[in-house]
């Protein structure tokens, strides 16, 4: 079936009849579907600028706003919903809720977000404190400016969370302004978003040459229409759905921030990982001292936390910060905090001079990731797991893969330390 707003849409965008259709999926809720044969790199469609939702084109409706780009996004989607303001046609096909995505569980307070894995816990942590301070700056804006619409407090919120969900899920890369790295470069493109991802070939892309997909977002070189082209490796038949492909983003990522994991027959990819900071922080601080000390150095040295495991061997930065502590495990009772000549031989690591320190040390390192990092990961999966036995909700088969995946990823290290395997990239 499609989507029951799809005619008003084309009308508003003056789209007479694209090749293409948002048709319902059971998987996903909509996909983009080609109507008629495509042949490789054939214009899709068109968006005119003034049909895109950016700062550009909300400005002017929003005068002396101080609003980051995301900020004034929402805010126009909880107005225009109340009110069906400008835009209204492009908004009544945004989805009309995000109960699958897991900062709807945190606010709300469903149980669903405690059954999560520690790391992609703090993650939906971090993304909260994200949306908590948008939704007040947008707030404050509306107050200020005579906007508020006079909801209870926590239908306003709800309605919010939703607006800031299509902007986080939906919103793709888009240059409008002079610095690449602004965080205003980014816009709601109508059509573009019916599309699913994909990791693989062939994927739509945009018709900038310069342009790249990434986390379902086009990274573009210039502000104006937009203009997306069918895959170019092979033509598309009728039937047929049309993607487009992310960039590398970890499950961890795609979760928190978009509300969907990848499948381990999705994923043989270099993707895969497990963020360990709260195993490894925990080791330095039973330390004590030199615990204390030698945190200090990885901080110095930009090596502090951003710890991961991937598939069979585990990330330079986690090697790095498991060599100190090996160090400081061997050597305690020889060295004195702030002996620097007891560091040479680690910086030489990280310099390139060496690609180890001692044979006693490396073992050490490979026995405390066994031990002390794979080791409760598999127990704490196991109990994860085990939680979920019996439990219906949705997005808890995506909770089930998050912590298989941690299990998986860790037992294969485990399996390559046995067997003497190379643990390095």
């Amino acid at each position: 079936m499609i989507h029951p707003h799809w005619t008003q849409l084309l009308q508003w965008l003056d789209i007479p009849a694209p090749p293409v259709s948002p048709k319902e999926s059971a998987r996903t809720g909509y996909a983009l579907v080609a109507d008629r044969p495509l042949t490789p790199n054939q214009p899709l469609f068109t968006i005119d600028t003034d049909k895109i939702l950016n700062i550009k084109t909300l400005t002017p409706l929003y005068p002396n706003h101080r609003l980051s780009a995301t900020q004034l996004i929402a805010l126009h989607l909880v107005l225009s919903r109340a009110n069906k303001r400008e835009f209204g046609p492009y908004v009544a096909t945004l989805p009309t809720n995000f109960d699958f995505h897991p900062l709807s569980w945190y606010t709300e307070g469903s149980e669903r977000a405690l059954y999560l894995p520690p790391s992609h816990a703090n993650s939906l942590k971090m993304l909260a404190v994200r949306f908590c301070n948008d939704r007040e700056a947008s707030y404050r804006y509306m107050v200020d400016s005579g906007l508020a619409i006079g909801l209870p407090r926590d239908e306003m919120n709800a309605r919010y969370l939703w607006a800031w969900l299509c902007v986080n899920t939906r919103c793709i890369f888009h240059h409008l302004n002079e610095a690449c790295s602004d965080p205003d470069n980014l816009s709601l493109v109508p059509i573009l978003d019916f599309a699913n991802h994909t990791i693989r070939l062939p994927s739509m892309t945009p018709q900038d040459k310069t342009s790249q997909i990434c986390h379902g977002a086009s990274r573009t070189c210039k502000a104006g229409s937009f203009t997306l082209l069918a895959p170019a490796d092979i033509p598309t038949g009728v039937g047929e759905e049309l993607y487009l492909k992310y960039g590398s983003h970890c499950n961890r990522v795609l979760f928190v921030e978009y509300g969907f994991v990848l499948r381990r027959s999705e994923t043989e990819q270099p993707h895969c990982e497990v963020e360990v900071d709260d195993l490894v922080e925990s080791m330095f601080e039973k330390q004590g001292r030199f615990g204390k000390w030698a945190k200090n150095i990885l901080q110095a040295h930009d090596y502090w936390k951003d710890y991961t495991l991937h598939v069979a061997y585990p990330s330079f930065r986690l090697v790095t910060a498991l060599r100190l502590h090996a160090m400081l495990l061997v050597r305690h009772k020889t060295i004195a905090v702030g002996d620097e000549k007891f560091l040479s031989p680690w910086l030489a690591t990280i310099t390139g001079q060496s690609d180890r320190i001692s044979t006693e040390i490396e073992s050490q390192w490979l026995t405390t990731l066994v031990d002390k990092i794979c080791q409760p990961i598999i127990t704490r999966a196991e109990i994860g797991l085990n939680r979920l036995r019996g439990k219906e909700g949705l997005g808890l088969d995506d909770v089930k893969v998050l912590w298989e995946e941690e299990m998986y990823i860790v037992q294969c290290i485990c399996e390559n330390v046995r067997n003497g395997g190379e643990l390095y990239i």
